[in-house]
Formats: C-alpha cells, sequence, structure tokens
C-alpha cells in the first residue's frame, strides 16, 4: 500500500515529529550505527526547529496583543483609566551551531538512517519517519469480476469485496438500451438469477458491477462483462 511522504506540512504535526524524533533518535545509536558527530547535528536541528517555532509563535501572538491594545486605545469608550504599556516581544537566540536549511539537511540524514542494516520499519514507525498507509481512492475503486453461467438463468459471480459493504450487478441485454439491476451481493461468491426475456431461450448481454457504501455507488464501474445464460 502506498504511504504519504513522511515530513508533513501542517506546522502542528512537524512539530509533533521533531518532538518525538529529540527524544528518541539516541536510543537508536547503536542499532543503527550512528556516529556522535550525527547524533549532535541531528539534535542541533530539531532544537533549532522546535525553539525557533516556539519563539514564532510567541510573537505571532504578542502581535495580536498588540493590535488589540491598539485597538482599544483608538475604539474603546468605557475605560476612563489610562491605558497600560504595551506588549513587548520576547527575546530569542538561536541554539549554538543553528544553519540554514535544516529541513533539507534532515531530510538527507533522515534518507541515509533509512539505509542502515539496522534500521526497520518499526524503527521508523517509532521515530515517525515514514508516512501513513494510504488507501486506494474511490476513483480507483472497482469490481473485478469472475463470471460462470449456471443452470436457469443463474450467474455465479465471484470477487473481492474489498471491505465495502456491498456490490450491486447490473444487467444490460445484448442490443439492449440500458442498464437494470440484478441484484445487491454483501458477500462474493454469490449467485443471481436473470429473468429472460424469452423464457426457454438462450440469451446473452452483458453484467458490470460498482461497490455500494451505505446505499451509495463508491468508486468506479468494473468492465463490461459478456454472459450468456439459458436453462
Amino acid at each position: 500500500m502506498a504511504r504519504t511522504y513522511w515530513l508533513p506540512r501542517n506546522r502542528a504535526a512537524r512539530v509533533t515529529l521533531f518532538t518525538n524524533f529529540q527524544a528518541k533518535i539516541e536510543t537508536y545509536e547503536t542499532t543503527l550505527g550512528l556516529t556522535v558527530p550525527e547524533i549532535t547535528r541531528l539534535l542541533l536541528i530539531c532544537e533549532t526547529f522546535l525553539t525557533l517555532d516556539t519563539y514564532v509563535e510567541n510573537t505571532k501572538a504578542t502581535m495580536e496583543s498588540l493590535i488589540e491594545w491598539r485597538d482599544r486605545i483608538y475604539e474603546d469608550e468605557t475605560d476612563s483609566n489610562p491605558p497600560g504599556p504595551a506588549p513587548t516581544f520576547g527575546s530569542y537566540a538561536l541554539p549554538v551551531g543553528a544553519f540554514y536549511g535544516i529541513l533539507d539537511e534532515f531530510r538527507r540524514m533522515v534518507d541515509q538512517i533509512k539505509t542502515r542494516n539496522g534500521y526497520t520499519l518499526e524503527i521508523g514507525e517509532d521515530l515517525m519517519i515514514v508516512g501513513n498507509e494510504v488507501p486506494p481512492t474511490p476513483e480507483n475503486i472497482s469490481p473485478q469480476l469472475t463470471l460462470e453461467a449456471r443452470p436457469n438463468y443463474g450467474v455465479r459471480v465471484a470477487g473481492l469485496m474489498k471491505e465495502m459493504s456491498a456490490v450491486r450487478i447490473e444487467y444490460r441485454r445484448k442490443g439492449g438500451p440500458s442498464w437494470t439491476t440484478a441484484g445487491v451481493l454483501t458477500n462474493l461468491p454469490s449467485e443471481i438469477t436473470i429473468a429472460p426475456q424469452t423464457p426457454g431461450e438462450p440469451e446473452s448481454g452483458h453484467i458490470r458491477a460498482i461497490y455500494l457504501v451505505k446505499n451509495a455507488p463508491e468508486g468506479d464501474y468494473s468492465p463490461d462483462y459478456p454472459i450468456t445464460i439459458d436453462e
């Protein structure tokens, strides 16, 4: 199954990743064969990201307070007291050794970690450096059927349910103008019976299917499958 890219775009998700990575990477130093300079570099990246993020978020909050303070002075006529002092911004110093391009460096170092002999998927998941599994999107999901003609105009339908709640089987006679529902199945394989246009005579047509979730179509139709049925 496909996975999302491991480094998220969302700020809060990145904070979670770097906080987790910072807390755990040293425990894998021996397993991953990491050197002291590599560990130091990785921890510096984490520290730079997290402290800088905190400073910027605090600065944003201070700016909001400053705007509110200004607007009260502009517009508030209900307070007869003198205005209080303006909110002040805190100071910040980057960690010693901080450098430009920490995210690109982090990506490169994580790529190297994943090539180490001791690396496993479980370690990657623990460090949060693997993406989440992505199920197929509905537009890429369509039934793949195997059909078998049975006596009395029956058709055995086999395939995979793919965790869907049901699959709707549709039939169109050869030369017919439209598709009609031949059955709704909640498990496969199952058998359906098609009412022939002329009882006692063989009949040809096509069968197709689409998955249902809560009685609503999900994904794409299957290919059209030719079928000939008889008594």
